[in-house]
């Protein structure tokens, strides 16, 4: 799975969604979903990599919990397994769910 499909599937929520972070000019109103590649955790087989493996971080921000948007982007990604856990951001008066996925950045 490439950025731009994961991007296209994580727009199935209907929330906005841009990588790393929107314009400064354009930024949505709360909810939106901004993600990004954080490291990788690639596969190794005869001292190479035999799979490139992409940690992607999909950072949902809400006002206050939002239960419909968590369940909108969790529908976004029944396609594979998460994890999740949420931070306040006080100085900005909104919360950040943080989601953890591998995916598979090789063409198959």
């Amino acid at each position: 799975m490439t950025l731009e499909q994961l991007k296209t599937q994580l727009e199935t929520s209907d929330l906005p969604v841009a990588y790393l972070a929107f314009p400064e000019s354009a930024a949505p109103a709360m909810p939106f979903v901004v993600f990004q590649e954080t490291r990788t955790d690639n596969f190794g087989a005869d001292g190479v990599v035999y799979k490139k493996l992409s940690v992607i971080q999909i950072d949902l921000y809400t006002r206050g919990r939002d239960l419909d948007a968590e369940e909108a982007l969790e529908d976004a990604l029944a396609f594979t397994y998460w994890d999740k856990e949420q931070s306040p951001i006080d100085d900005e008066a909104c919360y950040r769910w943080s989601y953890d996925i591998t995916i598979n950045n090789m063409e198959e």
